[in-house]
């Protein structure tokens, strides 16, 4: 038996490499393929383990559903939980829960009521997932009958095991998105010292698009509030998707960015609705932005001009 289930192990294990070599895992969701695989994978290690979900922190610091079985992903994946939405004892070990009503807000229970099953719920087992000492997660086993299953100690340390596992596979993704991010600043750059963002080689390409196009767009994006660490990197990873083939360059809360073609209808409308989605790290934060959009050589004709902006 223990060498079915050492194997059953590496299997799990060797699949779900497999599977983050294949995607580049651009949005939060984009992880469901693998988290999906490793909870149907839990599930088969009992009969009794029909039902359950993995809750992440997204890019944004809020706790989102990224796979789930037996519920309905489509309904689940639009709610947000906050920190605080959530009981602070869930966050340092393993918990069974009798009551699924916690702190949600009305529409939070009316999705959980569709989506999760929520009023079929006896108890259910719910197990941190933490990396680098920080709970980013949740994997949660639920139980319909009266029996509390989860007096088995067995379904309790295959979830913590796998909750760990997912622990250092959420992390492996997040830094996998963060080195493509690097490699391709550093691709379009040429930059060799490491050094990100640079408005050096922003002037300098603002010399080459004179010379290669006859009309492209300049934009400037200020942050207007104070961000701490996290939420700045939230807003570095909106701007890297949203001009991933631009040339991007940033000091002082600035953005600046040069690009062959940025259309007036994104700018005023896409680009705001994703740059101004809330963020929650340490506290909630309503991004605010001043935007400043540019058609060469339209609104500014030559070199110097866009220098005295910068």
């Amino acid at each position: 038996m223990v060498k079915i289930i050492n194997r059953k192990f590496i299997n799990i294990f060797s699949k779900v490499f497999e599977m983050i070599s294949e995607k580049e895992y651009n949005e939060f969701l984009d992880m469901t393929n693998i988290f999906e695989y490793i909870l149907i994978s839990i599930m088969d290690f009992d009969s009794r383990l029909t039902t359950g979900s993995v809750i992440l922190r997204d890019d944004d610091g809020y706790f989102r559903y990224v796979a789930v079985k037996g519920h309905d992903m489509n309904i689940l994946k639009d709610i947000r939980f906050k920190k605080n939405d959530i009981f602070e004892e869930k966050f340092y070990g393993a918990q069974i829960i009798t009551s699924r009503i916690e702190r949600e807000t009305r529409e939070q229970l009316d999705l959980l009521v569709k989506g999760g099953n929520l009023l079929k719920l006896k108890s259910y087992l719910s197990v941190p997932i933490s990396t680098k000492n920080e709970v980013v997660g949740f994997l949660n086993i639920d139980n319909y009958s009266e029996k509390n299953i989860f007096i088995d100690g067995e379904i309790i340390n295959i979830a913590k095991f796998f909750a760990k596992f997912m622990g250092h596979i959420y992390e492996n993704i997040n830094d996998k998105r963060d080195l493509r991010i690097k490699e391709k600043l550093l691709n379009k750059s040429n930059i060799s010292n490491g050094i990100l963002y640079n408005k050096a080689f922003l002037l300098g390409s603002l010399k080459e698009f004179f010379e290669k196009y006859e009309e492209f767009v300049f934009a400037i994006i200020t942050i207007k509030n104070k961000l701490d660490e996290k939420s700045l990197e939230s807003i570095f990873h909106r701007i890297n998707k949203l001009f991933d083939e631009d040339i991007v360059a940033y000091e002082d809360n600035t953005f600046y960015i040069l690009s062959e073609y940025i259309s007036d209808y994104f700018f005023k409308t896409e680009l705001k609705e994703v740059l101004e989605k809330p963020i929650l790290w340490d506290t909630e934060i309503y991004p605010k932005f001043e935007y400043n959009f540019y058609n060469i050589p339209g609104d500014l004709k030559d070199i110097e001009e866009i220098k005295e902006l910068i």
